[in-house]
């Protein structure tokens, strides 16, 4: 599970949504349930902004006692777990695209996390990079 410490706090009559580990990720709530609906959406989309740059995903800190965490949702968590392997093996989403028989748009997709993508293309990703995606249930926190 990919997961971030997040910090929410009052801010006059809204509520602030701050990510440590990942500064550009801000968004607020009228309402504290609210601005824990929107973390989600700002932390992968701020993360989108590390996959376009071709960079590597900032690490998460925090102690899981101490901090709350908001976790990406699963088609995320592969899309960027994904982008993470390429960079750890010096590869290029052109690359990947080769690797796929594909165009560089089509493997653009499967990177971003604001793209739908089916399961079936994700796993084939995996394959071409000589890995297989495995899912997970866990009890919920």
């Amino acid at each position: 599970m990919i997961a971030y410490p997040v910090q929410i706090t009052p801010d006059g009559e809204q509520f602030l949504v701050r990510f440590p580990d990942v500064p550009e990720a801000i968004t607020f709530g009228e309402t504290e349930g609210e601005a824990v609906v929107r973390a989600r959406d700002a932390l992968e989309s701020a993360l989108t902004t590390y996959v376009e740059a071709g960079k590597a995903l900032p690490r998460p800190t925090g102690n899981a006692a101490e901090s709350s965490f908001i976790a990406v949702s699963a088609l995320a968590e592969a899309k960027l777990t994904l982008h993470s392997l390429l960079l750890e093996r010096g590869l290029s989403v052109g690359d990947l695209a080769n690797r796929l028989g594909s165009t560089l748009q089509s493997a653009k997709r499967l990177l971003d996390v604001r793209v739908e993508s089916s399961l079936g293309e994700i796993e084939q990703a995996f394959q071409a990079l000589d890995r297989r995606l495995t899912i997970q249930v866990v009890d919920a926190a």
